[in-house]
């Protein structure tokens, strides 16, 4: 509507309702049928909080109606509006109106103060409700019970508080406050208080019980608190809903006031099928109460669901379905079982008062569903509703769809013909049943085909869907036509009709016969050879031979006639070498038909004919699908040429094909057809007579037919949503072999189409055969006569309007041509009466879009379309020529589609054990594409994404949810992707986050092995939900009943999540023990429980008699008597030891073999200075016997070997490092020999050699003073005289000297080697090595060589008598004085004296490095590796020591080869004690059948560490030797090598915890700190004590 109701009158009728008058809009504006009127009212102070009442019209006099439920004494302002089924109408001018006043509701926090005995203040607040003016307040009170004691008082509207005076003191009262209106006195608010006594806060309700539970309510019963010495004033309760556990919020479900003496509360408003805990608190004046305790969890009843869902569309999705949306119900709103809640949709068609179709959807998360096998362009009305397992809920609001246009479903009816000459047929038909038409008919296509002629169908199109008849023209003459007729829509055509009509067009004189031949020619006579004629055009009843002399009169013809049969002819007596002429002609029924004609000459001298030659195709002549061939004949071979072949070929790889065999021998072109557009092709020919067929001509030059439209359309055209005013269209270009040339692009032609498509279908019928004409000429190509085109300017005419020119209007076309038929008709003929004539004239040109892209481009984007409209589009594709036949049109809606990006800052927080909060940004609004209707959160393990994957829809679009009942302690990966109308979006990128830790659950299970009289070995498994990381397990067990009296409870705390066994020690002889195990996370969880009785049990053996212990030096021999082997053989024996320290007996050796006597332990294996009892276990099937009577006490102690004493490592440590000593002296010393040894290899003469050094060589300073040279030399002996010394030059005043004397016929050597010696060794220190040689030589002319040092500067003599044939000299460096730089020169000598000096050689140093033994570094190397050798014999000795002190003796008396050694608890260590110290206990298990014996568990983590250390573990057996080392006692667990953990450890390898027992505990600490005897073997782990590393050299 277009119009407001008029006359709209409004007033209050009460505190809450208000009356409307109005009177309809008028008629003319209501623009079609009145749907109802919708009365408004909202405040005037919050426009947004409408209330809308629906009326159905009324069509008598004035209407009216009410809005009740309103505020009370509240302005609204109310309006009036009339809807119709496209929407709403204006409303009317709103309206102020005010509600009328009524009684207030309660004030608010009464309170009392200053409470004496006689007196009490009361004050409150106004009501929240005031419902009109407040005038004044009402208080009243009197004695708790006595109504006749009441007293009133009447305050001002501003008074709040008020001073009750005159009370009886230690009297409760009850006093009411109520607020007061014109209309008249509020709701009272009471209390009770006690005069002169205060309240206190009231304490909390208990006893909570929850009876009654339906869908929606609860009954809650429960014990009131203590009231706090006043009355309660309201009742608070609170729930967790949904989700219950300790971490889950608590929600106020329902309050109750004024009700101080309620036990019993009805909680209404609760949600079916839903978990609920309650609890309460009570309030008082004072305040509240706590709360009470969680009441148990209870689960509402199933109901029915309360709402349809909503947001319901429609969609067309095919010819024959529609798909419908909407959004489904959210958890909240099942009211029952999950899994059974699903949805039902109802249709009917809207035209049919027909029954009501239904499809049920099981899946309650499914948002669209499509209704398939529905009618085509069809209506239909749909509703839904949602369902549970207990009931339906309430239908939807009706919604419409129409099913897609299609080709109709069904052929015209009574289809006829007749033939009405030998070429015309009639054709008549009746129209497509209504129901089977499935869209607007807009025409009829006539199927015709010659039968056995014709491999295709021609069709006749009839366009309009009133003209149902036609007359097909043009027809073969006398052949059965098979003839067809279909219906059309714009969609395509229908079916065709059946059964095939068949009419033969009635007969006609024939056609000439075809391929005359004369084959045998004589002088005199011809056979003559013919074929039917190829239109023969009825029933062919004979044949006539005309024949003449060519020369003679042309009537004087030979006629012959034959049957219809003949097929020869042959003509004699004919004159030789004549020229004839023969006329052939064929008969029906309706006469002689065309003849055909020949000439033949009576000559025998014929041959073939010459091809024909210049074959030639004009372009002008070539067409799309035709070309002319031309040629000119060769020659006849003196026989006339009866008929032309022309072949064709495609190119490039075709095959020749026949085009015709039967062209006239007097065409010399010929029009070849049938050819394909833009085909290249080669033509060819031969020519036919009497006597064969010639060779074919030479080809023709290739040549290309011209491009035509491309024959059909792209393929597979598609068209989607892609933004809210975009689509998106694709298609598949057409084959290759339809394109009939280069493609250059494709169109796109679109348009809106209207909803209501039903409503247009009057203006699709054509009502005259002028407009149908008219159509036609306008779709036809031009035949007969030519179409003319008219451009003008657009202010000719009209424009149109323009919200329909879609684009800039370039001009007008007008076409016209003459018509031939109902000229008179032609101003009608140009009236369009069809909007779809109109549409191919205007909607194309206006609203196409055209794609000029190559044949490779398959989509494109349609945009700036209009939102929620419906479009439908069709495709062609084009080239130059033009375009091809349009596509089917597709249709699709506009307004919806997915959105393109995934929501953003995607953060999940852990918030509990059980819960993940997952918060996100929705997706950008410009990818959104409408609006988003909510998201999808998957979630899921990390490392189990296909067994835990889950999803949850959030139909709220807050970007935030909580999922919850997860895991605990384990990470999950959540992704989210938001979904609108159209579909999902994609997928965010996973998010991870991890849940807390939580209570583990229970052990896996609990086992018990080993048992005995006095202990057991029990074990555990991991439980099967850790909840978290494992910190450790806790271990109580205690008697059924109390042992003498006493019920002794043991807990023992098991630090780590490895160990999962304990042994304990304790135990009762046949007595019940209970057992609970739990394992812990952040707490404990869970308790495992078990029972298990002390041994022996029944069917055991008897304990073995007679055990002797004797004790050797080094050994301990225990013997025994078998005793009696109970109910099945003795497989063995263990033997247990109790130790004085510690006074509780152990499992010491087990396994022994059933044959062996007596076993032998080596005393070292023993704690030192302890005293030990054993006694023997018999060991068979059925458990473990009686133990043996305790053998006599025997005491551990072994003396140490000497090599240990602190006196042999003293003594070790002096001899090492004397021997250090004597290394280093030795090394020095070497080193000096070495340094002056004597230097032999000069030339000599003489067996006497003498070392000499020059004077004060290598002195700091040589100058002519008072210094000494003190010269040492040793002389060799000849003739047994030694050589007398050479002076000294310490006292001369100068030490040049001449040298060439004999002494006793020694001659001074070549070579002098010169060593340094310090300036302060005295004489007596000069080493014997440094000597100087020189031997004499009188018959050479000697040289002198002199230095000159860079300390002294004075040259001076350095080496004599030199030969003169030597050129050069060597000096060791040794010679000079290190560090000093010297320079040479050589001085020449003869009998004469000694010559001119030669010039001075450069400078050189005389540095000689140390050698390397010399070097400081060396000797300190040399110390420490000494001191190390030393260490290491000490450490050696010590090892060895050990070594031999813990070897195993197996000296015993055994008759098994099987010896095992082991050591009691906690023997030879220093101190051990229950602390924090660690003992970290490195063992090494020989292998048994494959089975390596496990780790003995650590009692680090242990209240207490007594444990069983029986060597046999799996069959392994301890090894004899077993080496301990001290570890330091802070190593940290750490530290330990891979070999502590490197196996699995096993379920039953146990440690024994004695916490709770004093003398158990004190045992531990009998040992002094700090004493520290031989380390025993330890077949365990431990942690909190003493480090120790336990190495085997015997095993790998």
């Amino acid at each position: 509507p277009t119009a407001p109701p008029q006359n709209v009158q409004t007033e209050a009728v009460n505190s809450t309702t208000i009356q409307f008058l109005w009177n309809p809009p008028p008629q003319q504006f209501i623009n079609g049928i009145n749907q109802g009127y919708k009365l408004l009212a909202w405040p005037a102070d919050v426009s947004e909080a409408i209330t809308v009442v629906t009326i159905a019209p009324d069509f008598h006099g004035v209407h009216h109606g009410y809005i009740t439920n309103l505020k009370k004494f509240t302005a609204y302002f109310t309006s009036v509006l009339c809807f119709t089924t496209p929407g709403d109408g204006p409303p009317s001018t709103p309206q102020l109106v005010w509600t009328h006043e009524d009684k207030p509701g309660a004030v608010g926090h009464l309170s009392f103060t200053e409470i004496l005995d006689t007196s009490l203040k009361v004050s409150w607040q106004e009501p929240l409700e005031k419902n009109g003016i407040i005038t004044g307040y009402q208080i009243s009170w009197e004695v708790y019970g006595k109504n006749d004691s009441r007293l009133t008082h009447t305050l001002n509207s501003t008074t709040h508080e008020y001073k009750i005076k005159g009370l009886s003191s230690l009297t409760t009262y009850t006093i009411d406050v109520a607020a007061v209106t014109a209309v008249g006195t509020g709701l009272l608010t009471s209390s009770t208080i006690s005069s002169g006594v205060p309240p206190d806060l009231p304490g909390a309700p208990s006893n909570l019980v929850i009876s009654n539970i339906s869908p929606r309510s609860a009954t809650l019963q429960f014990r009131p608190g203590y009231d706090g010495k006043t009355s309660i004033s309201r009742w608070i309760v609170e729930g967790q809903v949904g989700a219950i556990g300790d971490e889950e919020e608590w929600v106020s479900l329902y309050e109750e006031e004024n009700e101080p003496d309620a036990q019993t509360l009805e909680i209404p408003n609760l949600t079916p099928y839903t978990q609920y805990r309650f609890r309460m608190r009570q309030v008082n004046i004072v305040g509240p109460s706590p709360f009470s305790q969680s009441s148990r969890v209870i689960q509402t009843l199933q109901a029915p669901p309360d709402v349809a869902p909503n947001s319901i569309t429609v969609r067309t999705a095919s010819e024959t379905s529609l798909r419908l949306r909407w959004v489904p119900l959210p958890d909240s709103q099942y009211n029952g079982n999950p899994e059974s809640v699903g949805y039902r949709i109802k249709y009917w068609r809207s035209d049919l008062q027909s029954s009501a179709l239904a499809q049920v959807i099981n899946d309650r998360l499914e948002r669209e569903f499509t209704i398939e096998e529905l009618e085509e362009w069809t209506e239909y009305e749909l509703q839904m509703q949602a369902f549970n397992a207990v009931g339906s809920g309430p239908w939807s609001e009706v919604v419409r769809g129409r099913t897609r246009e299609s080709v109709p479903s069904a052929a015209p009816e009574n289809v006829s013909a007749e033939a009405v000459s030998s070429t015309q047929i009639l054709l008549t038909w009746a129209s497509v049943p209504e129901q089977d038409q499935n869209g607007l008919i807009l025409g009829y296509k006539v199927l015709y085909r010659a039968k056995d002629l014709d491999s295709e169908p021609r069709s006749h199109v009839v366009r309009g869907n009133h003209t149902q008849s036609v007359l097909l023209a043009g027809l073969r003459k006398f052949v059965l036509y098979e003839l067809q007729v279909l219906a059309f829509t714009r969609i395509g055509n229908g079916i065709p009709s059946s059964p095939i009509i068949i009419e033969r067009t009635k007969d006609d004189a024939p056609g000439p016969p075809v391929r005359l031949v004369f084959p045998e020619v004589r002088l005199t006579s011809v056979r003559i050879v013919w074929q039917p004629p190829e239109e023969p055009n009825g029933i062919i009843l004979g044949y006539q031979i005309a024949y003449r002399l060519a020369s003679s009169s042309p009537n004087t013809f030979t006629t012959v006639e034959v049957g219809a049969t003949v097929r020869q002819f042959t003509a004699t007596e004919l004159a030789p070498e004549s020229a004839y002429i023969f006329r052939l002609s064929a008969k029906t029924r309706q006469g002689w038909g065309e003849p055909l004609e020949a000439t033949v000459i009576t000559t025998e001298k014929r041959e073939r004919p010459a091809p024909p030659r210049e074959l030639l195709v004009p372009q002008a002549e070539v067409t799309a699908r035709s070309l002319r061939l031309q040629w000119v004949p060769g020659s006849d071979g003196a026989s006339p040429i009866r008929y032309f072949t022309v072949q064709v070929r495609e190119l490039p790889r075709g095959e020749w094909q026949t085009y015709s065999s039967s062209i006239s021998h007097e065409a010399t072109a010929c029009e070849v057809e049938r050819l394909r557009p833009f085909t290249s092709y080669k033509l060819r020919l031969k020519a036919t007579n009497d006597i064969g067929d010639s060779d074919f001509s030479l080809e023709t030059e290739a040549v290309t037919t011209l491009q035509d439209v491309p024959g059909e359309p792209p393929g597979s055209v598609s068209a989607t949503p892609h933004t809210t005013s975009s689509v998106l269209i694709q298609w598949q270009p057409p084959r290759d072999e339809s394109l009939n040339g280069l493609l250059q692009g494709y169109r796109i032609y679109y348009r809106e189409l209207e909803y209501e498509a039903g409503s247009s279908t009057e203006a699709k019928t054509l009502k005259s055969p002028s407009a149908l004409r008219t159509e036609l000429t306008a779709c036809a190509p031009p035949q007969s006569k030519p179409w003319h085109s008219s451009e003008d300017s657009p202010a000719a005419i009209k424009p149109p309007r323009d919200e329909s020119l879609n684009g800039l209007l370039q001009g007008y076309r007008i076409y016209y041509r003459e018509l031939e038929y109902e000229a008179g008709s032609s101003t009608e003929a140009k009236t369009l009466k069809s909007p779809s004539a109109l549409r191919t004239e205007l909607t194309a040109q206006s609203s196409f879009k055209t794609v000029n892209s190559s044949s490779t481009l398959t989509t494109y984007e349609l945009t700036r379309l209009k939102k929620y409209r419906r479009y439908e589009v069709i495709m062609t594709a084009y080239n130059i020529i033009g375009e091809s036949p349009a596509s089917a049109p597709v249709e699709v809606f506009v307004g919806e589609a997915m959105l393109k990006l995934y929501p953003q800052n995607v953060q999940v927080t852990p918030l509990t054990a059980s819960q993940l909060e997952v918060t996100w940004d929705p997706p950008p609004p410009e990818s959104q594409n409408g609006n988003i209707q909510g998201y999808k959160i998957y979630y899921w393990e990390a490392d189990s994404q296909n067994e835990t994957e889950k999803m949850k829809v959030l139909f709220l679009p807050e970007p935030m949810v909580k999922l919850k009942n997860l895991t605990s302690h384990t990470k999950y990966l959540v992704s989210i992707s938001a979904f609108n109308a159209a579909g999902d979006g994609p997928k965010s990128d996973p998010r991870q986050g991890c849940t807390h830790q939580a209570a583990p659950g229970a052990p896996s299970f609990l086992a018990f092995s080993e048992i005995t009289s006095t202990t057991l070995n029990v074990s555990w498994g991991e439980p099967t939900t850790a909840n978290g990381i494992l910190q450790g397990y806790r271990v109580v067990y205690e008697p059924l009943a109390p042992v003498q009296g006493v019920s002794k409870v043991v807990t023992v705390d098991v630090k780590g999540n490895w160990q999962r066994w304990l042994k304990v020690r304790d135990l009762t002889k046949g007595v019940t023990y209970f057992f609970r195990v739990q394992a812990r996370t952040i707490t404990y969880g869970p308790e495992l429980q078990a029972n298990v009785t002390a041994g022996p049990a029944e069917g055991s053996p008897g304990s073995p008699r007679d055990v002797l212990v004797t004790k050797s030096a080094s050994e301990l021999t225990l013997q025994w008597t078998e005793g009696n082997a109970g109910t099945a053989p003795t497989t063995g024996y263990i033997i247990e030891a109790r130790p004085s320290d510690e006074g509780l007996w152990d499992m010491f050796v087990k396994d022994i073999p059933r044959s062996a006597t007596s076993y032998t332990v080596s005393l070292e294996k023993l704690r030192q200075g302890v005293t030990y009892e054993f006694r023997v276990v018999a060991v068979n099937e059925v458990g473990y016997g009686e133990p043996s009577s305790p053998s006599t006490a025997v005491s551990a102690q072994v003396e140490a070997p000497f090599y240990e004493e602190w006196w042999f490592l003293l003594v070790m440590a002096l001899s090492s490092l004397i021997i250090i000593l004597l290394v280093v002296f030795t090394l020095v010393l070497h080193g000096q020999n070495k340094k002056y040894k004597n230097c032999g290899t000069g030339k000599s003469i003489s067996n006497m050699e003498e070392s000499v050094t020059l004077d004060n060589g290598g002195f700091a300073a040589l100058e002519l003073n008072s210094r000494h040279l003190n010269v040492k030399s040793t002389f060799s002996k000849k003739n047994g005289t030694r050589s007398p010394p050479r002076p000294s030059p310490g006292g001369l005043h100068y030490s040049d000297e001449d040298i060439c004397n004999k002494y006793n016929g020694a001659v001074l050597t070549e070579s002098v080697n010169l060593k340094e010696k310090s300036v302060d060794a005295s004489e007596s220190e000069s080493p014997s090595q440094a000597i100087f040689e020189f031997r004499h030589a009188p018959h050479f002319s000697p040289a002198l060589n002199k230095d000159q040092t860079k300390d002294e500067g004075l040259w001076d003599m350095f080496v004599k008598d030199i030969p003169r044939s030597a050129t050069s000299y060597t000096v060791s460096l040794e010679k000079l004085r290190q560090g000093v730089t010297y320079e040479f020169r050589v001085v020449a000598v003869n009998e004469v004296g000694y010559g001119e000096p030669s010039s001075p050689s450069t400078a050189v140093s005389a540095q000689v490095e140390a050698p390397f033994y010399e070097e400081w570094w060396f000797l300190l190397v040399m110390a420490l590796s000494s001191l190390i050798i030393i260490l290491l014999v000490v450490f050696t000795l010590v090892l060895h020591g050990q070594n031999k002190k813990y070897k195993n003796c197996g000296t015993g008396k055994s008759i098994s080869n099987m010896e095992e050694s082991v050591t009691l608890d906690n023997g030879g260590f220093a101190a051990l004690e229950l602390n924090s110290r660690h003992l970290n206990v490195k063992s090494t298990f020989s292998k048994k059948n494959g089975t390596r014996s496990p780790p003995r568990p650590s009692p680090g983590g242990l209240h207490y560490s007594d444990e069983d250390i029986c060597n046999k573990y799996n069959g392994a057996v301890l090894t004899e030797s077993v080496n301990l080392k001290e570890k330091s006692v802070d190593a940290s667990e750490s530290e330990a090598t891979d070999s502590d953990y490197e196996d699995a450890l096993p379920k039953h390898s146990f440690v024994n915890h004695y916490m709770s027992d004093p003398t158990y505990y004190n045992s531990w600490k009998r040992r002094p700190q700090g004493g520290r005897g031989p380390a025993p073997h330890r077949s365990g782990i431990f942690k909190g004590l003493p480090a120790i590393a336990v190495e085997n050299p015997g095993l790998v």
